[in-house]
């Protein structure tokens, strides 16, 4: 499995107006095949960082999810509509362990 989380810092106000593309990404992601969770969440004291969180099963799973139409297309948008500072991190090889 691989694991990708880390957050967004979006120039400031502009989320709530973008909510809907940010919506649509990620049910799109979520019907990927290979795709075990895409999800995005707004830190809740600062409004302009959205963490993110990707989990797929394999690494062609997620190069699948890199070269998907949808993914492109939101990479455009998203960059558009400005993103200050980007911080993500890749684990590769992951075995959940339940507790």
């Amino acid at each position: 499995m691989l694991l990708l989380e880390g957050s967004l810092r979006l120039k400031a106000g502009k989320f709530e107006a973008s909510r809907p593309m940010f919506v649509a990404f990620v049910k799109a992601c979520n019907e990927e095949a290979g795709c075990l969770e895409f999800s995005f969440s707004q830190d809740i004291c600062d409004g302009d960082v959205l963490n993110i969180r990707e989990r797929f099963v394999d690494e062609a799973a997620f190069q699948a999810h890199q070269q998907a139409e949808h993914t492109i297309a939101f990479k455009k948008q998203l960059y558009a509509l400005g993103v200050e500072a980007r911080d993500v991190r890749y684990y590769e090889n992951i075995t959940p362990t339940p507790r």
